[in-house]
């Protein structure tokens, strides 16, 4: 019924919490795809012996060759109806995959979601001492097909934009791979929410993210930031001309996004803030144009150009937010 993509590259101190995790999940009817992207700390033997233990688990070996690969080498060995996404060094509730399951089968669904939950290294043990298998009696709310662009372009919430906390109808995806760029998770679901009719969250954190030095949540600020916004341009560039919504959410999200790592990089007093700077004329003289034909309201038109244009301005609301 279901397929799991776990992708892993050397987690081998998180891994047998995270596949152990899963396997305590309340629902049985799945096949667990480890898929090891040229692992060498020992992550690797530790697939091994899980697919040895299991008939669940099966084990892909590759070269190293980062999370998009892994993920589209996973999906063209998945079987089942649905996938879910999971992170290595990460973990589930025991009762994330029937939840999600219940939810996507309650309707005529083309994905589920939960919401996830941020947990420092230190806390793992405890954590999964604490878990219970409650009965979850929380109604499943309807996200209809107008609105989920406005979720996935929200900048107060990363929920909709990552994968790993959603289990989509392989029917859906199955003819989208994973591109190799900055924020994969977010280029990949722009085009999977384009093809989306209805989907359903239930509001519950049931995946827990584990906080480490090594994990992506703790990357250091660089000139990342810079193939990061193109990537939202990219986003922006998928999206069609007659989808005016959600090209405003996507273009709101463009300029704020910038606005703030311009205004962090300056802050930080970076080397590459030049190279920001040089982003926004690029984004602006693509986008601004777009910018007045949008259905952003007016008060908002006019916010992003003041802020593109003085900077300064900026400056003072992020001071004034800090108060």
């Amino acid at each position: 019924m279901v397929s799991i993509i776990v992708s892993i590259y050397n987690v081998a101190k998180f891994l047998d919490d995270c596949i152990g995790s899963i396997m305590r999940s309340t629902y049985p009817d799945m096949e667990v795809i480890l898929v090891d992207d040229g692992s060498t700390d020992g992550s690797e033997d530790i697939c091994d012996k899980w697919a040895a233990r299991d008939e669940r688990v099966s084990v892909i070996h590759q070269a190293n060759t980062r999370i998009a690969a892994a993920r589209n080498n996973g999906l063209s060995r998945a079987r089942g109806k649905y996938i879910l996404f999971v992170d290595g060094d990460d973990m589930i509730h025991p009762l994330m995959l029937e939840t999600l399951v219940r939810a996507i089968e309650s309707g005529d669904y083309d994905f589920s979601m939960v919401l996830g939950r941020s947990i420092d290294e230190g806390d793992v043990a405890r954590y999964k001492a604490a878990q219970s298998e409650e009965e979850l009696q929380l109604k499943p709310v309807e996200i209809p097909q107008e609105e989920l662009m406005q979720h996935l372009f929200d900048l107060t919430t990363f929920q909709y934009q990552v994968v790993w906390n959603k289990l989509y109808r392989k029917s859906l995806i199955e003819a989208i791979p994973f591109m190799q760029v900055p924020n994969e998770d977010l280029e990949w679901n722009t085009r999977v929410f384009l093809k989306a009719r209805r989907a359903v969250v239930v509001e519950r954190e049931l995946y827990y993210y584990v906080q480490h030095g090594a994990s992506i949540m703790h990357r250091k600020f660089g000139r990342g930031i810079i193939d990061q916004l193109g990537t939202v341009m990219m986003c922006l560039d998928q999206l069609p001309e007659t989808d005016r919504h959600g090209r405003s959410c996507c273009l709101a999200y463009l300029y704020k996004t910038y606005f703030y790592q311009r205004y962090k990089s300056a802050k930080k007093q970076v080397p590459f803030l030049g190279d920001v700077k040089s982003f926004g004329k690029q984004m602006h003289g693509y986008a601004g144009k777009e910018l007045w034909h949008s259905d952003l309201s007016m008060i908002d038109k006019l916010k992003i150009v003041a802020f593109y244009r003085f900077p300064s301005l900026y400056k003072l609301l992020m001071a004034h937010i800090a108060k």
